[in-house]
């Protein structure tokens, strides 16, 4: 023994050496013990697994051998927790190390902060809920392992348990599992390279029995084709039906609706409808909700919509969901967007409802009151008119919604389903065709005002969505009806005293304070300051507020179709406004309001006869006035 043979020796452990000491160099002293050494440790560990990942490219033979002889033994525990994740769904991990988590509470407080915990907590620990019951933690995931491949294994893995605790599927994954292991003989593999097969054609069978599942056995595609046309109202001969025959009850007071009344009148729109095609199982799901003021939280307090008047605002149409379709499209937040939705097309119909039930009063009061009482002719004119207008403004707000965006998201979402390769796909098209829906609903858009006719009063007022102002414009609207209303049972009233016949043709005749005793002509005196005084005035009022909210919308929603953020509000705005109605209008109150009426007349009565010929100096007046008057958005 010389020293020249013990360095002959001791060279090839001393170079292994060198590189180990490379390799696992930590930098653990620096650090203080305490409650984040478990983190530290783990960054430390990561980052020495980047240095082997980064050997695979060492131009020398020796660090490539080597890297791979570490990255087996250092490997050996993660590929041991995916393969027991993969085929059997079991999640073993004593040290919580692994990359892929249980979402309940124990395992979020060992793992991640409080602001995560919050977000990321399930709903209800005894639910299933396919987007939280099982997470990745990013940091967790090892260098040689990348983003897609670690969501495929999570993916496997969750399928797997979602077919056993959801589906009842236990026979096919043992089944299937067992054939899947014969027949590949990488399963056990010593090394991530030869797992990346395998975790290929797994997730791949897995999602293909998990689509098949759903969409043959469990009929996903057809509740989400219910739950459009019964909450989102789009089976339009069954809402119909259901606010007709529910009328009576909607418009109690809150606390006066019981669902042993609702139930009879769903049956049966169920059966006149063309929905009494649906399968029973689609039929058992559609339930209604009614709810107290107890429970009536409002989820967004600024807007006045949730504050409950009447039974309209206490009825839900809900759609009652199962597992395992409950854990796909039933989670927590997708209810709450499904009443979101609701709500809103709700009180879109319940304008549409009143203004109907408007058309028979104006009507009724134009054939059979108006030869009796006469003093009505005017009002009952300007009722129709603007009645005409507000039915107009709801038929295309509603025709925007449903063809423009339920129609169109939901043609978007079946291509999507239809051709997805995994139930995760599947449930990103859905979850992103309920956010489209709500986006569209709710705008998200802030009414700002034109620069031009923006006032200093009106500088710090709260700015207004789109769609608040559509709840406006009908909470103006039902203002607007109301007042037809009680004009008609004023005008019945009176009708009764003037006519003996259709005081007895008249059902109700108490409606009104107009039963007193006394002398006819008293009571018509009467009667007619209250129409001039009281009558006129409200209906005024309402008509006035109503076209001061329409403009502020319209004007909106021009400003928003100039900025163009939305496609589609394009067409709603040209809709709305069709032939240049509103714009045309906008002109000539301009025009009118230069000139005083005086001129005005005097120019009318002297361009008549022009006016034939074509060569009126009033057209000229009034195309330099409006060439010089600005032109609105």
């Amino acid at each position: 023994m010389n020293l020249v043979k013990l360095a002959l020796w001791t060279a090839e452990p001393f170079r292994r050496l060198k590189w180990l000491a490379a390799v696992i160099e930590s930098k653990l002293a620096s650090f203080p013990d305490g409650d984040d050494i478990g983190d530290v440790f783990l960054e430390e560990t990561t980052a020495r697994l980047t240095q082997l990942r980064q050997m695979r490219s060492h131009g020398a033979s020796y660090p490539q051998s080597l890297r791979k002889i570490l990255e087996i033994f250092t490997s050996r525990p993660v590929l041991t927790m995916i393969q027991n994740w993969m085929y059997q769904g079991i999640l073993n991990d004593p040290f919580n190390e692994f990359f892929i988590i249980k979402n309940d509470l124990t395992t979020l407080m060992r793992t991640l902060g409080k602001g995560d915990i919050e977000s990321l907590k399930p709903d209800d620990p005894h639910d299933w809920d396919w987007d939280k019951q099982y997470l990745l933690v990013h940091a967790r995931i090892p260098p040689f392992i990348c983003q897609k491949i670690a969501l495929e294994i999570l993916s496997i893995g969750k399928g797997v348990n979602f077919m056993r605790q959801c589906c009842g599927d236990v026979t096919w994954i043992n089944t299937s599992m067992a054939k899947f292991l014969q027949s590949d003989s990488n399963c056990r593999a010593i090394h991530i390279d030869q797992l990346l097969q395998p975790i290929d054609r797994l997730y791949k069978l897995v999602n293909d029995r998990l689509v098949s599942l759903m969409l043959d056995k469990f009929h996903l595609m057809e509740h989400m084709e219910a739950i459009r046309g019964y909450v989102f109202l789009g089976q339009g001969d069954l809402v119909q039906t259901l606010t007709d025959s529910l009328a009576h009850e909607l418009n109690l007071p809150p606390g006066r609706q019981y669902r042993h009344n609702f139930l009879p009148a769903v049956d049966a729109a169920f059966k006149t409808s063309s929905a009494s095609s649906w399968p029973a199982y689609l039929q058992e799901c559609c339930d209604i909700l009614i709810r107290t003021n107890k429970n009536l939280a409002p989820e967004r307090p600024s807007s006045s919509y949730y504050n409950p008047k009447d039974g309209w605002d206490t009825v839900e149409l809900f759609y009652k969901l199962s597992s395992p379709i409950s854990a796909v499209i039933g989670n927590k937040s997708l209810l709450q967007q499904y009443r979101l939705v609701f709500r809103f097309l709700w009180r879109l119909k319940r304008t549409e409802h009143i203004l109907v039930n408007t058309w028979r009063v104006l009507t009724n009061c134009s054939k059979q009151l108006l030869t009796i009482v006469p003093e009505i002719s005017g009002l009952l004119h300007l009722c129709h008119m603007t009645r005409h207008e507000m039915v107009c403004f709801s038929n295309n707000i509603q025709y925007y919604f449903m063809c423009e965006v339920l129609e169109s998201s939901w043609q978007t979402l079946q291509q999507k389903v239809y051709s997805s390769l995994s139930l995760d796909e599947i449930v990103n098209s859905y979850n992103f065709y309920i956010s489209t829906i709500v986006k569209a609903i709710f705008f998200d858009y802030t009414s700002v005002s034109h620069p031009k006719n923006t006032d200093s009063k009106d500088a710090n007022k709260t700015q207004k969505t789109l769609s608040s102002m559509i709840l406006e414009i009908s909470d103006v609207i039902r203002e607007f009806c109301h007042q037809c209303e009680m004009l008609y049972s004023v005008s019945c009233e009176i009708a009764s005293f003037s006519n003996p016949e259709f005081r007895e043709n008249l059902e109700h005749t108490d409606r009104y304070k107009w039963g007193v005793t006394g002398e006819d002509e008293a009571v018509i005196q009467d009667f007619k300051e209250h129409l001039e005084k009281i009558l006129t005035v409200e209906l005024n009022t309402a008509i006035d507020k109503y076209k001061q909210v329409f403009r502020q919308f319209l004007t909106t929603l021009s400003y928003e179709v100039k900025k163009g953020n939305n496609a589609h509000l394009r067409y709603l705005f040209q809709r709305i406004n069709y032939n240049s109605y509103y714009t045309l209008e906008s002109r000539r109150n301009q025009f009118a309001s230069t000139i005083s009426p005086t001129v005005c007349s005097t120019t009318i009565s002297n361009s008549m006869l022009d006016a034939i010929k074509g060569d009126s100096p009033l057209n000229a007046k009034i195309n330099s006035a409006t060439a010089e008057t600005p032109k609105n958005p």
